[in-house]
């Protein structure tokens, strides 16, 4: 309610929550994330889709920049196709795979010791952008 009566004003709150240690703090930001105005959303997620420790989190904002400003998150989200984080890499690849970048690491994605990474970049080709 808060994040909708305030709107931009919320935005600092917003990106504090998403540091929390508490899981449910952090999905409720993530929750008043989606209510802020565009520019607020790109702003608070470019801050933290790097410096977050939380692979939810950073998996939910690098969805969100790919959505809005793909170019915003191109270089972590390649960083991220790396991650020991399997979540984490999946859903780079399918990201960078569904805007039809980085075909190397798409490829390599392909041979990825873990399924979920096969598939993501099976769906992300798939999907990808035309």
């Amino acid at each position: 309610v808060w994040v909708l009566r305030h709107k931009n004003l919320m935005a600092p709150y917003v990106k504090k929550a998403l540091t929390s240690s508490r899981e449910n703090v952090r999905r409720a930001a993530l929750i008043a994330l989606s209510h802020l105005p565009e520019a607020a959303q790109v702003d608070v997620a470019s801050a933290w889709v790097e410096k977050t420790s939380s692979p939810e989190v950073r998996i939910r904002l690098a969805e969100l920049l790919a959505r809005v400003s793909f170019r915003r998150v191109e270089a972590a989200l390649e960083k991220f196709a790396k991650s020991t984080d399997i979540a984490t890499r999946a859903a780079a690849i399918r990201l960078l795979a569904s805007h039809g970048k980085a075909s190397d690491l798409v490829a390599a994605a392909l041979q990825d010791t873990a399924i979920e990474v096969q598939l993501a970049a099976v769906q992300g080709l798939l999907g990808k952008k035309r």
